[in-house]
């Protein structure tokens, strides 16, 4: 029996963005309707869960602009969910729309949100509105809007690419000395290729902002950075894939074209993404899941597929489902040394992490007082 803990509603494909990097399709406008909503949301809760929660998630387009929407199936899926916890996951949006409405409704239900923000002015130039423009200015000024009315800053995703790698310390800490200490770095796929010089550029910033949170951990200051809450104080042997998947091959996933799938890269305008991760639908308002197709989906690894030359590297199991390493935008693989590539960021940046906290545990007390004598003299400032 399959167990399902967590569910995607993907609210609708309008965005007022057009970033260089994002896979979405926004060719024919579509959004959910509230009777897809219920009845998926009905049938979620009659599946087998193992765990003591059920997860709701949700994804665009951006979707504040469908706030009906979110207004309607959070409570919806909170009064229904009556045996088990109701998490909802943190919400996605793009910072350019911030109503006095969206900002009481997210504190009433208690609501994490990400702000997308790639770092300071030139390197967030590549999200810019649809009818032109840079979309910098409004959303610094929705984060500060977000932070006074909900009394903390939201977590401040940053989308990381080639062209803006080298300087994802600096927009790190800007955006830390600015007092947005809940932050994301997030490397880019599918529209983006990483050559091995790009990854090295990203493992040594990453090596830089992990310096910084050692430092602000050993302060007593306020931080926040995936993944590394999700690896810090941890063993290698302790860590499961949840804590870094998506959930691929194992979260139904809404589509407003009535479909379900289990990647949310069949988002995107490809067929071929489409018919390889559907695996249901609603049909006569009833769901209709695949879950054979579901199960050898879940069974999925990247390292195997393509016999990567890291697949024995000992996190590789954690990371085994990311297929996005993999995906072109043209129905189409990457070579095995880009998606090799690709997936040396995680594994070695979340090597860093394990080793660093390793190596203090053996020479500070567990209680994190550690001394600036750790500090590395170019961080010794900050």
């Amino acid at each position: 029996m399959v167990s399902i803990n967590k569910v995607l509603l993907f609210l609708s494909n309008r965005c007022n963005l057009s970033c260089s990097y994002c896979f979405v399709s926004t060719k024919d406008e579509a959004r959910l309707s509230t009777k897809q909503i219920s009845i998926f949301i009905k049938w979620f809760l009659e599946q087998n869960c193992h765990t003591d929660y059920r997860e709701l998630d949700f994804f665009g387009g951006e979707p504040f602009l469908e706030l009906d929407l979110l207004q309607m199936s959070i409570p919806f899926f909170r009064e229904q969910n009556r045996d088990k916890k109701s998490q909802i996951h943190t919400i996605p949006v793009n910072g350019t729309i911030l109503t006095e409405e969206m900002l009481r409704f997210s504190k009433e239900q208690n609501l994490s949100v990400s702000i997308s923000l790639d770092g300071d002015r030139t390197s967030n130039a590549g999200r810019k509105f649809k009818q032109g423009g840079d979309s910098f200015d409004i959303i610094w000024g929705n984060m500060q809007k977000f932070r006074e009315f909900m009394g903390c800053p939201p977590q401040i995703k940053m989308t990381v690419t080639p062209d803006n790698v080298k300087d994802l310390f600096a927009n790190v800490n800007f955006l830390f000395e600015e007092g947005f200490y809940n932050v994301y770095p997030n490397p880019a796929h599918i529209k983006v290729k990483w050559a091995k010089s790009d990854v090295d550029v990203y493992l040594n910033e990453f090596k830089k902002i992990l310096q910084l949170y050692i430092i602000r951990r050993s302060r007593k200051q306020p931080i926040e950075i995936a993944p590394i809450d999700a690896l810090w104080r941890k063993k290698a042997e302790d860590l499961v894939m949840e804590d870094f998947s998506c959930g691929y091959g194992t979260q139904p996933m809404l589509h407003p074209d009535g479909n379900i799938y289990i990647c949310e890269h069949s988002f995107s305008e490809q067929k071929y993404w489409k018919d390889l991760f559907c695996v249901g639908s609603i049909v006569n308002d009833s769901v209709h899941i695949d879950f054979e197709k579901m199960r050898k989906l879940a069974d999925y690894n990247i390292f195997t597929q393509f016999d990567l030359r890291n697949k024995n590297h000992p996190l590789a199991p954690i990371f085994s489902k990311m297929a996005c390493c993999s995906f072109t935008e043209n129905n189409t693989f990457l070579n095995k040394e880009d998606i090799e590539n690709a997936l040396d960021m995680y594994l070695l940046s979340s090597d860093y992490v394990l080793k660093s906290y390793e190596r203090l545990k053996q020479k500070y007390s567990e209680n994190n007082d550690f001394s600036d004598d750790l500090i590395p003299p170019f961080l010794r400032s900050v």
